[in-house]
């Protein structure tokens, strides 16, 4: 896949998941195990909804076989940009989305715990909303790129719920 926990810095800083000191804790490996599996399924998913069931899996095939094909390093290229020391994504947004969403509750045998329900948590829904915010507007230019490019594509198959930005309340 193209992203990983390098990706999850400054704005989209996960406390444990990078090791500073160099040597990694359980809680460490543990928040790290669960984002890499996030990132698994959220990074499979923003592909489908942006290529279509059929070049998504073209496009992961490229990606893990490392070849040289134009199209798809254009598009990588779309994906993933450098700036200084770091990298952003529209799909680490994404995850990172995910990430708190799925985070807001936590299950247990008698049923789910609100973080709300703790005096040292606050709501994570302003984090998310900007999130969401930060990946559709990367998402503009990466919808321009995939229409104008579309007989590469196969067409244009852009979810247009990922252009949508959306307040505070999720709407």
């Amino acid at each position: 896949m193209l992203i990983d926990e390098t990706f999850f810095t400054g704005e989209l800083h996960i406390e444990g998941i990078i090791s500073y000191s160099g040597v990694p804790a359980k809680t460490n490996e543990a928040a790290n195990y669960e984002l890499k599996s996030l990132i698994a399924q959220y990074e499979l998913e923003f592909y489908r909804k942006i290529l279509g069931y059929d070049k998504a899996k073209e496009f992961v095939q490229y990606i893990e076989n490392g070849e040289v094909e134009e199209k798809w390093d254009n598009l990588k290229n779309m994906l993933v940009e450098q700036v200084g020391d770091r990298k952003i994504s529209p799909i680490a947004y994404y995850v990172f989305f995910f990430y708190l969403r799925k985070n807001q509750t936590q299950a247990t045998p008698i049923g789910n715990i609100d973080e709300s329900s703790s005096n040292k948590v606050t709501p994570c829904n302003i984090k998310m909303t900007s999130a969401w915010n930060q990946m559709a507007y990367l998402n503009r230019y990466l919808s321009d790129f995939l229409y104008n490019n579309q007989d590469d594509y196969g067409g244009y198959f852009f979810d247009e719920h990922l252009l949508e930005f959306m307040n505070q309340m999720g709407i």
